[in-house]
């Protein structure tokens, strides 16, 4: 089951123990309405959860930058080659705003007048 998303392996879960659960009923007990409704939720869950994880598959996990790059917003323009981390530098003009990540995948580098100055201020190191 490589490269199944949770969702996949929670509903097949769901699945093989609802379906353990309608064994169940076999069994000599007065509550096989409630065993059989409880085996049949869980059934129902599991495939619902299978479908939409084939549906909505997970997002990949990213393979360069760090988490703190995917939560990290820069501005970068269409002509500069340069992300900028004050939205207030002079001269960005039309910036739109990107995850750090993106803006480093499409080789942009640190803007040299924003970057400093304005992580100083905000104590980031």
């Amino acid at each position: 089951m490589k490269n199944k998303g949770k969702k996949f392996i929670v509903g097949v879960t769901l699945c093989v123990v609802g379906i353990i659960g309608l064994f169940g009923l076999f069994a000599e007990t007065e509550s096989r309405a409630a065993l059989l409704a409880g085996s049949v939720v869980l059934i129902v869950a599991g495939i619902v959860l299978v479908f939409l994880d084939k549906k909505y598959p997970s997002k990949p996990k990213a393979e360069s930058g760090s988490a703190e790059d995917a939560k990290t917003y820069v501005f970068i323009t269409e002509n500069g080659k340069k992300y900028h981390v004050d939205p207030d530098c002079p001269g960005i003009g039309n910036a739109k705003r990107v995850p750090l990540s993106k803006a480093k995948k499409q080789g942009y580098t640190p803007c040299s007048k924003c970057q400093y100055s304005y992580m100083n201020n905000f104590g980031i190191k």
